[in-house]
């Protein structure tokens, strides 16, 4: 019987119980040489396997460049509905001045009107970032966009951690709206009372208040009223160093540890959102960013983040021989008596020295060094 017979064999007596189950019920059986990695290749062929898998390991993480300065890039999403009402949120990158407004609904012609009142009081911006809402791609808004020389970003689909700065504004309005518990009546008084407690707080990651970065100083609320004045300070602090640090510190401590990169014209399986199996294979075929691919699927281009790819196994050899595999006879069933386990015979190829290595116990405290006992004559 082959090897991929065996492994066959395998597969049907225990399918689909993962690699380590496989393997240990192999092991009680069967050997032969490499059979864990024979195993372990298996698996990763397995077409339902690759179809019906789990997430692969997140990725390293991956900061957005750090701005020039305010209005450079800007992160927008939508919030809604909460509570019967939507909000539109835009926060500028650089200086993490936060924008806030309850909209009626999520159609480009609103985005567009909100888009234009904040610019009028901002100033166009260079970079606009948004996921793949239906008003934030459609073909009003990106003619909008390229009228007036903005470069649109879009995420990966299904994918918002690539959209965080705009996420997490996101979640800390919707955490202060659950706290508050506002009606339709006076959701204005606490969106006006939470954008300027928000935009003049420090922020941890620039040190700074977003109005000390975003218009060169900071906004005035009562707590001012507690102090003595001692002037304001207008010029514009640089933070491109602790904005940098603390990315550091977030790549640090950051649960992802998958440092995975893709060619193009690399065949891979990307995670299927719509009907059918969990994972598709496709190929790559551009490159967007470190972390970003165009994958060409059945069905269709689409873009993917690096956490929705996972690597395709091709087909793989054995680096022994076959002929050197010994198998273990099989015990008879019948038979009361317990049969000895016989070993696989060692071949030249196969055979490896042990060296007895020294115990790696050691002492938990030093020995005191004991003298004799000296008696002498009074």
């Amino acid at each position: 019987m082959g090897l991929k017979d065996r492994l066959h064999f395998v597969l049907a007596l225990f399918p689909w119980l993962g690699v380590v189950k496989m393997k240990s019920i192999a092991r009680a059986y069967l050997w032969w040489p490499e059979m864990d990695k024979a195993i372990t290749n298996l698996t990763k062929q397995c077409a339902m396997c690759l179809e019906w898998s789990e997430n692969p390991p997140r990725s390293v993480l991956n900061s957005w460049p750090v701005p020039k300065g305010p209005g450079n890039r800007i992160h927008v999403d939508f919030l809604g509905p909460y509570k019967n009402m939507s909000f539109f949120l835009v926060i500028d990158a650089y200086s993490k001045w936060l924008y806030v407004k309850k909209v009626k609904d999520l159609t480009s012609k609103t985005t567009i009107g909100l888009l234009r009142e904040y610019f009028s009081t901002w100033g166009v911006c260079q970079k606009l970032v948004s996921d793949n809402g239906p008003s934030l791609v459609s073909d009003e808004m990106e003619r909008f966009l390229s009228s007036n020389g903005i470069v649109h970003i879009k995420t990966s689909p299904y994918h918002p951690a690539s959209n965080g700065a705009a996420e997490n504004a996101v979640r800390t309005f919707k955490n202060f709206l659950t706290k508050c518990n506002p009606t339709t009546m006076d959701i204005e008084f606490h969106i006006q009372r939470f954008l300027l407690s928000y935009n003049s707080t420090v922020h941890c990651s620039t040190k700074c208040t977003p109005a000390e970065l975003h218009m060169g100083r900071k906004l005035s609320t009562a707590f001012d009223r507690l102090k003595i004045a001692v002037g304001t300070k207008g010029e514009n602090k640089v933070v491109d160093n602790q904005i940098r640090d603390s990315q550091k510190r977030q790549q640090f401590y950051f649960r992802g540890n998958r440092n995975q990169k893709f060619g193009i014209d690399e065949e891979v399986m990307i995670k299927n959102y719509s009907s059918g199996p969990k994972w598709v294979s496709g190929l790559i075929v551009e490159v967007l960013s470190p972390v970003t691919y165009l994958v060409k699927s059945k069905t269709g281009v689409t873009k993917r983040h690096v956490d929705q790819i996972r690597k395709l196994v091709v087909d793989w050899e054995p680096s022994v021989p076959l002929d050197n595999i010994v198998f273990p006879p099989s015990p008879k069933v019948s038979s009361p008596i317990r049969t000895p386990i016989v070993t696989p015979v060692s071949t030249p190829e196969t055979l490896v020295t042990v060296r007895r290595l020294p115990s790696p116990c050691l002492l938990s405290r030093p020995k005191r060094a004991i003298k004799p006992r000296q008696i002498f004559d009074c």
